[in-house]
C-alpha cells in the first residue's frame, strides 16, 4: 500500500492507493501530489521536513 499527500484546494488529505492503482492515481492527482511514502507517519514525518516558505502573494 502507497500513501500519498494531496492538496486539493485548501484541504491536505492522506489517501491510500494499492500498487496496481498508482498509475491512475498519479495520472488524476499528479500535480496535487506533496509528499508519497509507504506508511501515514512516514508520509506525515517526510510533510514536517519540507521547507517552510510563506508567501505573501507577491
Amino acid at each position: 500500500m502507497l500513501y500519498f499527500l494531496i492538496k486539493i484546494e485548501n484541504e491536505l488529505q492522506v489517501r491510500s492507493v494499492m500498487p496496481e492503482d498508482e498509475l491512475l492515481f498519479r495520472l488524476l492527482y499528479g500535480q496535487k501530489i506533496l509528499v508519497e511514502g509507504g506508511s501515514i507517519p512516514d508520509v506525515l514525518q517526510q510533510f514536517d521536513e519540507l521547507p517552510l516558505i510563506i508567501s505573501n502573494g507577491v
